[in-house]
């Protein structure tokens, strides 16, 4: 398999089954500097949008490479190690991407920034499936765990979001991500409860910090308060639930090289177990060691704990 400069994965989604991923902007160019991201510390925090990869590059390389995917992927997830909606040829990739799925669903992976911009509002409502993001609706607790560029409102985030989720047609997945001690109030909860009331969601997805996150100190909450927070919400007949693990969906049939190609691939955008990549690749959980232990030992790959997980991350970022 060639090596490929936009397409990653399949990736382990706990929403989406087997995603492969398109990255339309570089590491790590993004509107937020969150505490939890897996993706690291964002280093260029702008809100400014721009083809920050070529549009006609990224839709020619997904053209001529996704049949190499198409049996092991669930859905197409343009995303990025940054805010994907940053890429001002976003309208461009997606009618690229569509073009050639096979029928398979295109996803969007958004921190819900940029929709104010009609442009990117008009182009998320061509989405198969949209995944945005609100960690929390009070101004004070977003901004302490997002790390918002300086130029974006709270305000016109949520009313933005709220207003594109009444005009969206297709499947829409909110998550929100709770950091221990910053966005886990009451207050917190009943500020998310009051603000989503009448927000149209086929599932609100409860989560937190279960990877490496970019700054250290950043904690996860526990269980009891994530199945709390899940209950206190459903009493507003909101459609709320845990994010849950990844389960491996049929099976692959890769030859070492390529597994070795596709585990390095994936860890250029996320960090990832084991376990993680065998469910993803449809392959026994000792392969995936074995190419793991040898990208170790050639310094390509890093490993790293979070608890009481190891996860494995490439040891040179991608640019």
């Amino acid at each position: 398999m060639k090596n490929l400069k936009y397409l990653f994965g399949p990736a382990p989604s706990v929403r989406l089954g087997r995603s492969l991923g398109v990255n339309v902007v570089p590491s790590k160019i993004c509107s937020m500097n969150c505490l939890y991201c897996e993706a690291g510390v964002t280093k260029s925090l702008t809100a400014h949008r721009r083809e920050y990869f070529p549009p006609e590059e990224i839709v020619e390389e997904f053209k001529n490479n996704f049949h190499l995917f198409k049996d092991i992927t669930d859905v197409i997830t343009v995303t990025g190690a940054g805010e994907p909606t940053l890429n001002s040829g976003l309208d461009y990739i997606f009618n690229g991407i569509k073009a050639h799925s096979l029928g398979k669903p295109v996803a969007i992976l958004t921190n819900s920034t940029m929709l104010h911009h009609k442009e990117v509002f008009d182009s998320l409502l061509k989405f198969d499936i949209v995944v945005p993001s609100l960690d929390s609706a009070l101004d004070e607790s977003m901004r302490r765990v997002d790390g918002l560029h300086k130029s974006l409102s709270p305000a016109i985030i949520r009313d933005s979001l709220k207003k594109f989720c009444s005009c969206y047609k297709g499947r829409l997945f909110l998550e929100v991500l709770f950091c221990k001690g910053i966005n886990d109030s009451k207050e917190d909860l009943e500020a998310l409860a009051e603000y989503l009331k009448d927000v149209p969601l086929e599932k609100i997805q409860l989560g937190t910090v279960t990877r490496p996150p970019a700054h250290e100190g950043t904690q996860a909450v526990s269980e009891v308060f994530l199945d709390m927070a899940v209950d206190y919400l459903r009493l507003f007949s909101l459609p709320a639930e845990r994010l849950k693990g990844f389960k491996s969906s049929g099976e692959g049939s890769l030859s070492a090289l390529e597994l070795k190609e596709r585990v390095e691939a994936l860890l250029k955008l996320r960090p990832c177990t084991a376990a993680d990549m065998a469910g993803v690749f449809g392959v026994e959980q000792g392969k995936v060691v074995e190419v793991l232990n040898s990208l170790v030992s050639e310094k390509r790959v890093i490993i790293r704990n979070f608890g009481d997980t190891f996860y494995h991350h490439i040891s040179v970022p991608l640019k």
